[in-house]
Order: structure tokens, then sequence, then C-alpha cells
């Protein structure tokens, strides 16, 4: 089974981060809709003002990724939530799903949000990434113009020219895929 999270906080406006980022998830929908049956794939984004919000783009229960991915561009680009989404998104899929999960994060920035961040939350993100990879959830991390997904995933890919994210990421999910589940 495959998940992905998308980060949708207010930094991803820089550049062309959205639309690259945008451009992925639906790269990846195409291609692991066509490989996997529609209940093991998972598609979230998440933000949050003063609380972390999650957006479901694609799960086993709600398979119109078109229409719901129309959503992206609406959403109130706000916070970096990434240890607490991550913990409700493990969770959320192990109700459902005992497989191993390819867990993809596409990310430009470390734990930032309303009194969250800082060293603290990022040692409390490292401990739920942890407790996910003891739960057969394979972590991996795009960095899209951030390195710092190199300190907390089991496979990284930092990519700063944006040009090449399709390649970086398809490469990495090779990657994976050859060293994980051969």
């Amino acid at each position: 089974s495959v998940c992905i999270l998308a980060d949708m906080s207010g930094s991803m406006g820089h550049g062309n981060r959205i639309q690259s980022q945008r451009h992925i998830m639906n790269t990846l929908y195409l291609a692991m809709s066509q490989i996997l049956p529609p209940d093991k794939l998972y598609i979230y984004g998440h933000t949050g003002d003063y609380i972390p919000e999650i957006f479901t783009f694609y799960s086993p229960y709600d398979t119109d990724y078109e229409k719901n991915i129309k959503f992206y561009n609406n959403v109130h680009w706000c916070q970096n939530y990434d240890g607490p989404v991550i913990e409700a998104i493990h969770k959320k899929v192990r109700e459902t799903n005992d497989d191993r999960i390819i867990f993809i994060s596409l990310s430009d920035g470390e734990p930032s949000g309303n009194s969250y961040g800082g060293s603290e939350d990022n040692e409390e993100l490292k401990r739920i990434l942890e407790r996910a990879r003891r739960d057969e959830f394979v972590t991996v991390g795009i960095g899209i113009q951030a390195d710092h997904v190199k300190e907390l995933y089991t496979y990284s890919k930092v990519v700063n020219d944006l040009k090449l994210l399709p390649k970086e990421v398809s490469s990495i999910i090779n990657q994976v895929v050859r060293a994980e589940f051969q």
C-alpha cells in the first residue's frame, strides 16, 4: 500500500512549489491507481492555522481523486504540523490496512505552527516516524527545496531544481521498491 502526504503550509507558496507538488501528486495518483487496488492507496494534505487540518484527496472511503484535488488550490495555506498529522494518518491507515506501507512525505519545511516547532517538536516528529517504521511504514521524505528530510526519513531525496522533481521522485520510489519489496 502507498500513503502520500503533502505539506500545504504557507511556505509552499514560494516559487513553483505548489504547482510542482500538485503535479507530483497527480502523477503519483495516476501511476499508483493503475497498479494498486483502490483500498491500498491514500493521499492526504495538511495545514492548519491554530490546529492541524488534514485533507483527504484519496482514500478507500473516498476514491474520487479528480473531485477532491480541485480543493487543493483553495486551501488556506498556513502552518506545518507534521508530527500530529503523521501520527493521525498512521493511526487512520492502520485502522483498515495491515500491509507494509510506503509512506511518502512531500514537504518543504520543518514543523512550524502555533505553539509548535523547534527542537522539541522535531524530536517528537522523529519519535512518531520511528513508531510508524516499527509498524511497517517505510518512510520516504521528498524535500522540496529543503534538506531536513535527510534527518527524518529512512529514504530521502532533496530536490532543489523543481524541474527535476518528477525524475527524482520516480528514482527514489524505484529505489524503495527494489530495496524493501523484492
